[in-house]
């Protein structure tokens, strides 16, 4: 409670004007994204909090308010509130799985369904502009966050992007590194999905349950395509943020 409160308070004393409640939402908030507390938190007591930030229990109460609303936090009827796990990707950061969940203080992992090095089929090279009969790696695994499964990913990558001995379990990106082919710009499209009912046991799910799909085309400094992926996120656990200039 001490690293939150001092935080929160210093947030507030940088931003002293302005409707109380939202500012301290947007305080919490930034405790949040900080990582001083983590996700499936719990938040103090509201009597504690309220006496450590000197805010009144209407105040703090609205402030909850708007960030349940945002979906950052959970309220859950006599047992107090929570800071969600649902995950919120970085706004305007490219960023593989394994370092945005590290960002949120979220620890992941990984089950490899999937490990072939083959030959590009014609739908991949279509899209990373590959010649035929060029050398990939294809990889299909579930990602986890807190051992809770998150999302189900199936990758394409040329074979001479990623090391030999690379398995599947750990970061793509950090494994790109190595061999010099880190992405540094990616389009993205995402659309609405139903799971499998396949998808669905992978992913902890009912079949026919929402799915955020997001299919990631990546490029590498030099401008060749390193990664083709479509991975298949819980619609209950991801949620994606935008910013846009008006």
């Amino acid at each position: 409670m001490t690293d939150l409160v001092g935080f929160v308070r210093s947030r507030l004393e940088e931003s002293p004007h302005g409707p109380r409640s939202a500012m301290l939402a947007r305080a919490i908030e930034q405790a949040v994204r900080a990582g001083v507390v983590g996700a499936g938190d719990a938040l103090p007591a509201e009597r504690g909090l309220c006496e450590a930030l000197g805010v009144s229990r209407t105040t703090l109460r609205r402030a909850f308010e708007i960030l349940g609303d945002a979906g950052l936090l959970d309220r859950r009827l006599g047992a107090g509130n929570f800071v969600s796990r649902m995950v919120t990707p970085p706004v305007g950061k490219l960023r593989g799985f394994t370092e945005d969940m590290a960002s949120r203080g979220m620890i992941a992992s990984t089950k490899v369904l999937r490990l072939l090095r083959g030959v590009v089929g014609p739908d991949e090279a279509f899209h990373m502009g590959l010649s035929p009969l060029t050398p990939v790696l294809r990889l299909d695994r579930i990602r986890y966050a807190d051992r809770e499964p998150m999302s189900i990913e199936y990758v394409v990558v040329p074979a001479a992007v990623v090391p030999p001995d690379y398995n599947g379990k750990s970061s793509l990106y950090a494994a790109m590194g190595k061999n010099g082919a880190s992405p540094v710009r990616m389009l993205q499209r995402m659309r609405a999905d139903l799971a499998t009912r396949e998808q669905g046991d992978h992913l902890g799910c009912a079949a026919g349950a929402a799915l955020l799909a997001i299919q990631r085309l990546s490029f590498a400094a030099d401008g060749r395509a390193v990664e083709y992926t479509r991975s298949l996120y819980r619609g209950d656990r991801y949620y994606t943020v935008a910013e846009l200039s008006v």
